[in-house]
C-alpha cells in the first residue's frame, strides 16, 4: 500500500482532502503497465462554452437560497457526480458545473 510510505503528516494531509486510494492504486496500476498513457487523457470531439439557457444563476451569498444551494453543490462535488470546470470563466466569477 503506498500510503505506508508516507511520512503521518503527508498522509493526514491526503485523508483530509479524500485521498482515494483504491482510485490511485488502479491508476497506477494502468500507469506501470502501460495503459494509462497520454493519448488517453484527451477529450475526443468538440468543446463548447456552455449556452446561456444551459446556465442557471444562483443567488447570491446572503440572498434566500444561497445556504441551501451551496450546501447541495457541496454535496455533489464530495459525492462525486459533478465536476468544476473553472478556466478564464473563473477569472469572470462563473463557475461551470457539468454533471458526471
Amino acid at each position: 500500500m503506498i500510503l505506508d510510505e508516507v511520512d503521518p503528516d503527508s498522509r493526514a494531509t491526503l485523508e483530509q482532502h479524500g485521498f482515494d486510494h483504491d482510485q490511485f492504486e488502479a491508476l497506477r496500476g494502468r500507469f506501470v503497465d502501460g495503459s494509462l498513457t497520454t493519448a488517453g487523457n484527451v477529450i475526443q470531439g468538440v468543446v463548447e462554452p456552455p449556452l446561456p439557457s444551459d446556465l442557471v444563476p444562483l443567488p447570491e451569498p446572503g440572498e434566500p437560497g444561497f445556504t441551501e444551494a451551496e450546501a447541495a453543490g457541496i454535496d455533489r462535488l464530495q459525492a462525486g457526480t459533478v465536476a468544476m470546470v473553472v478556466g478564464i470563466l473563473g477569472l469572470l466569477g462563473v463557475v461551470v458545473v457539468t454533471q458526471l
